[in-house]
C-alpha cells in the first residue's frame, strides 16, 4: 500500500492552504486530548438520547418477543426454567440465558417497554465503541481513537443496539476482553487486566455460543506476542482458559440447540462470505468514499509540508494489527465451521464481532500512512460523524402494529382469525388488546412449514402457557370446520396445506400482499 506523499520542510505558495489546515488540525487534536472526557461524555449523551428515540419507535420483533416472553416471569429461577422449556420446545430459544436474565432484572429496576428492555443492547453497543477507543487511542492518538469509535455506526451493527437480544451485549464483552487483552500484554494493571479477560471472554459466551470465535483474533494476537517475545505469557493463556467456563457449563444447551435446529431458517452456504461483508459493511461505502474525496481534495490544496513538531510518533504493535485483522476473518471462520457441522445454521449477526475489524483497522492503517499528519485524522473523523448522526436521526413515531393491519383488525371484532406468518402473528399476539388477544389464532404443523418453506414452525406448545393461542392444525381444522385465514404474503403455508388436502379457499378482501380469505376444510 503507497503512503502520503512525504512532508517536505516549507511552506509557500499553493502549498499554505493545505498547511494551514494541518495547523488547524493539529490544535483540533490538542484541544481533544485536553478535554477527552467532557467528549466522550458529549458523545455517550447524543448516543443514548439518539438511541432511545430510535428503541422508542421501533416495535418489538419476533426474535424480541422470545427474550421478554422468557424475561417477564416472576423470578430469576423462574426465568431460567422458562428459558430451559424454549430451549426444548419449537421454534426453540438458541442462545444462552444472559440476556434474558439480565432483561428480567432492568425490567423489575426500570419497568418494561421498548426503550427499558432495550437498555442491555445500548449499554452492551456504546461499551463496545468505547473499547474500540481506548484499544486505539493508546496507539494512534484522540483523532483516530475517535474515528475508532463511531466506525461502528457504519456497518450494520448498530441495529442490534436497541435490540432486546444477545448481539449488543456480546459486542460490549467482546471489547472489553480485547482491551484487557491489550492491558494485560502491556502490563497495565496486570492483574486485573486478567480477570477481567477472563470475565469479559464468560459474558461473551454467555451471550451467544458463536462468541467462541472471539478466541481467533485474542489467541491469534497474543500467539504472535508469544513468538515475538520468544516466551510463552502463560497467565494470559490461563485466563483465555478460564473464560472458556460457560462451554462447560453450557454443553448440555449447546447439544440441545444444535439437535433441535434441523430445519433451520437460514443455512450456511458459500454464499454466505459474501453475503455478510456485503450486508454488514454496506453502509461503510460512503465513508471510504469520503475519506477518499477529502484526502484528494487536501493533497490538491498543495504540499502541505511537515507535520508539527509535536505530532505523535506512532508505534502499534503487531500483534494488535494481526488481532485487528482477524476480528475482520471471524465471519470467515464461522462460516465455514457452519459449513462442516450440522445443522448448518447461520445468520450474519452470528458474526457480529467481525464489524471490529473495521473499526480497529481502518484507523490503525491510516495513522499508519498519515506520516503523523493531524489533517489525515481529522478526515477520519468528520467522515465517521456522517453515519454516526445519521443513524441517530433516524427515529420514527411508534405505531402499533395491529393498527396496521386493518383489514385483521376489523375481521377480529367478528370472529376467530387464524395468522399464518409466524412472524406476524408473534409480532401482533404480543401488541393485541386483551380482548382480541385470544381471537388470533396461529395454526401450528411442523411437516407442513418444512415442506412448503423449508424451515420449522412456531410450534404448538412453546407460547401457550403465556397466553398465545397458537393450536395444532389436524386437531383445529377437522373436516366441516370453517374459518377466516388471514395472509401475509410470506412464510405462510396455511393455504397451501388446506388447498392440497381438498379444502376450499374463498377470496373475501384482497389489497396488495394482504388478504382475508374464508377457510373450508372437507
Amino acid at each position: 500500500m503507497t503512503p502520503f506523499p512525504k512532508p517536505v520542510e516549507h511552506e509557500s505558495g499553493a502549498a499554505a492552504p493545505a498547511a494551514a489546515l494541518e495547523r488547524r488540525s493539529a490544535a483540533l487534536e490538542i484541544f481533544l486530548n485536553r478535554h477527552k472526557l467532557l467528549v466522550l461524555v458529549a458523545l455517550s449523551i447524543i448516543y443514548f438520547v439518539g438511541t432511545a428515540a430510535r428503541a422508542r419507535g421501533r416495535v418489538f420483533w419476533y426474535d424480541e418477543i422470545f427474550t421478554l416472553t422468557i424475561a417477564q416471569q416472576p423470578t430469576l429461577p423462574a426465568v431460567v426454567r422458562a428459558w430451559r422449556r424454549f430451549e426444548l420446545l419449537p421454534p426453540y430459544e438458541q442462545m444462552p440465558p444472559f440476556i434474558h436474565l439480565v432483561t428480567h432484572v432492568v425490567n423489575r429496576l426500570f419497568g418494561a417497554g421498548e426503550v427499558v428492555s432495550r437498555l442491555p443492547g445500548m449499554v452492551g453497543f456504546w461499551v463496545f465503541c468505547l473499547c474500540m477507543y481506548r484499544f486505539t487511542v493508546r496507539r494512534v492518538g484522540v483523532l483516530f481513537a475517535l474515528a475508532a469509535l463511531l466506525l461502528p455506526f457504519a456497518t450494520a451493527a448498530y441495529g442490534f443496539s436497541f435490540e432486546a437480544r444477545c448481539y449488543g451485549a456480546l459486542l460490549g464483552f467482546g471489547g472489553l476482553a480485547l482491551v484487557c487483552w491489550q492491558a494485560a500484554a502491556d502490563g497495565k494493571k496486570r492483574a486485573l487486566a486478567l480477570m477481567g479477560l477472563a470475565l469479559a471472554i464468560v459474558g461473551a459466551l454467555f451471550n451467544h455460543y458463536y462468541a467462541v470465535f472471539l478466541y481467533l483474533p485474542l489467541a491469534g494476537g497474543e500467539a504472535l506476542r508469544s513468538f515475538r517475545r520468544r516466551a510463552i505469557d502463560w497467565p494470559v493463556w490461563l485466563a483465555f482458559a478460564a473464560g472458556s467456563t460457560p462451554l462447560a457449563i453450557l454443553f448440555s444447551a449447546l447439544r440441545n440447540s444444535i439437535n433441535n435446529a434441523q430445519n433451520p431458517w437460514a443455512r450456511a452456504s458459500f454464499r454466505s462470505y459474501l453475503d455478510y461483508y456485503q450486508s454488514q459493511f454496506q453502509l461503510t461505502i460512503p465513508f471510504l468514499v469520503l475519506v477518499a474525496a477529502l484526502l484528494a481534495g487536501y493533497f490538491v490544496l498543495g504540499d502541505p509540508g511537515a507535520p508539527s513538531p509535536s505530532a505523535r510518533r506512532i508505534s502499534i504493535p503487531d500483534y494488535e494489527m494481526l488481532a485487528a485483522a482477524l476480528f475482520l476473518a471471524i465471519p470467515v471462520a464461522a462460516i465455514s465451521v457452519a459449513l462442516v457441522i450440522p445443522p448448518h445454521m447461520f445468520t450474519d449477526r452470528y458474526a457480529i464481532l467481525g464489524v471490529a475489524g473495521l473499526a480497529l483497522l481502518a484507523p490503525l492503517l491510516g495513522a499508519r500512512l498519515a506520516h503523523g499528519r493531524s489533517v489525515v485524522a481529522a478526515v477520519f473523523v468528520i467522515a465517521a460523524l456522517g453515519p454516526f448522526l445519521a443513524e441517530l436521526a433516524q427515529a420514527k413515531p411508534f405505531r402499533n402494529p395491529l393498527d396496521g393491519e386493518p383489514i385483521l383488525r376489523q375481521a377480529l371484532q367478528r370472529e376467530p382469525v387464524a395468522v399464518g406468518n409466524k412472524l406476524l402473528f408473534l409480532q401482533l399476539w404480543y401488541y393485541a388488546p386483551a380482548d382480541l388477544k385470544p381471537r388470533i389464532l396461529y395454526l401450528s404443523d411442523e411437516a407442513s412449514s418444512v415442506k412448503y418453506f423449508h424451515t420449522g414452525d412456531l410450534g404448538p406448545d412453546a407460547f401457550a402457557p403465556y397466553g398465545a393461542m397458537t393450536l395444532r392444525y389436524r386437531e383445529f381444522a377437522a373436516p366441516g370446520k370453517e374459518f377466516l385465514v388471514y395472509l401475509s404474503g410470506e412464510w405462510d403455508w396455511l393455504p397451501q396445506k388446506i388447498v392440497d388436502d381438498g379444502g376450499k379457499l374463498e377470496v373475501l378482501i384482497w389489497r396488495g400482499k394482504r388478504s382475508l380469505i374464508r377457510a373450508l376444510i372437507n
